[in-house]
């Protein structure tokens, strides 16, 4: 197959399902285990569940009918069902359409608390026609079933043992991605502006050939989730240069530092931060406008369906769920967005510049 060799921006990689390749087992880190102890096992009582108890509550999904994600999210409204008296969760898949249309069916839905839908932060990069479309800034976020960290692996053939060795490199150093709408693309782009590295993205590899090249030497780095990619390591055949976020990593690996722990470009700290924003997965979302009260319902039954011990039970064979509170994942989100300019402006900047340093080395300037 004729390899495509290009750096031109283009919007990222809409919401794709887990792959077979990522299914683990089921681990709630100290944290997620410490919170749960904290509130009750079940919604026992009608009142406790506010205005759910005996409604129905539309979930609006962005996964096409029978994809893993659409699966986890099933198991989540399930999980809901058993706590909330009465409630009944009707799931509606995605069939052939984008995930633009389940945000845009969310953003017209009432603002009464009883439609959600799926969503992610991915959408905050993600560009149509030059600017970003409905993204997850426009609703209010339920909750997070779980953390995601991208982890950048060299090959021990490259002879790349630390970022500072990647940063040493003279000539561009090849990550294989799928085209320039994938997310890989973006977070080699992105490392680039950040570090004055030297990535250089090339489009055309499915998920199997990207194994391919990197193991075969054709290409020196390979961007994994953390569970996939501890297989390398267990090979020996590929050392962690950085993590995509700040959690800590699986025992397979050294630590490695929180992505902003890094000396890094301050005209692009900003991608420190989105990195850590990114790792929230298969995320719930509300439309803007629904009460308080209600938001925090929703909030609260989200968190508590998160730690039934039938949800993890179904999803041992998916992923791992480590929730996080709808309120700390705005809170991220909204401190990303608030704190470094026009972010649209932010994301054409550094994707210019990582295009720059891997086509000529040339330093960007502010």
């Amino acid at each position: 197959m004729q390899r495509t060799r290009s750096l031109r921006a283009g919007a990222v990689e809409r919401p794709s399902t887990v792959s077979g390749a990522t299914r683990r087992a089921v681990v709630i880190g100290a944290a997620g285990m410490a919170a749960a102890t904290a509130i009750r096992p079940s919604l026992t009582l009608a009142q406790d569940a506010g205005f759910l108890a005996g409604q129905t509550l539309d979930l609006l999904s962005g996964y096409s009918e029978g994809a893993e994600g659409g699966l986890i999210i099933q198991e989540w409204g399930k999980a809901a069902e058993r706590l909330v008296p009465g409630l009944r969760v009707v799931f509606r898949p995605n069939p052939g359409g984008s995930v633009d249309l389940t945000y845009s069916l969310l953003a017209e839905a009432a603002p009464d608390g009883l439609t959600i839908g799926t969503h992610n932060t991915d959408s905050l990069i993600a560009p149509e026609a030059g600017k970003r479309g409905i993204d997850i800034s426009r609703f209010d976020i339920i909750g997070s079933l779980s953390r995601n960290i991208d982890v950048l692996l060299a090959s021990v053939p490259s002879g790349i043992t630390s970022l500072a060795d990647l940063q040493a490199r003279e000539g561009p150093v090849i990550l294989p991605v799928r085209a320039t709408v994938s997310g890989q693309y973006f977070q080699g782009l992105f490392t680039n502006a950040l570090f004055g590295t030297r990535i250089q993205p090339v489009t055309g590899y499915s998920s199997g050939e990207r194994d391919l090249a990197f193991l075969s030497g054709e290409a020196e780095l390979i961007i994994k989730p953390a569970g996939v990619g501890a297989r390398f390591l267990r090979d020996g055949t590929g050392v962690p240069i950085v993590k995509f976020g700040r959690d800590p990593l699986p025992e397979t690996y050294p630590p490695l530092p929180a992505i902003s722990e890094y000396a890094h470009n301050p005209d692009f700290a900003w991608i420190a931060q989105y990195f850590e924003t990114a790792t929230a997965t298969h995320i719930l979302a509300a439309p803007k406008g629904v009460p308080e009260d209600r938001l925090a319902t929703l909030r609260d039954v989200f968190w508590r369906a998160a730690q039934d011990p039938e949800l993890q039970a179904a999803l041992a064979a998916f992923l791992t769920v480590s929730p996080a509170r709808g309120e700390e994942v705005q809170r991220e989100v909204d401190n990303l967005l608030g704190g470094f300019g026009d972010f649209d402006t932010n994301v054409e900047r550094a994707l210019a510049c990582g295009v720059q340093l891997a086509e000529t080395g040339a330093a960007c300037t502010a």
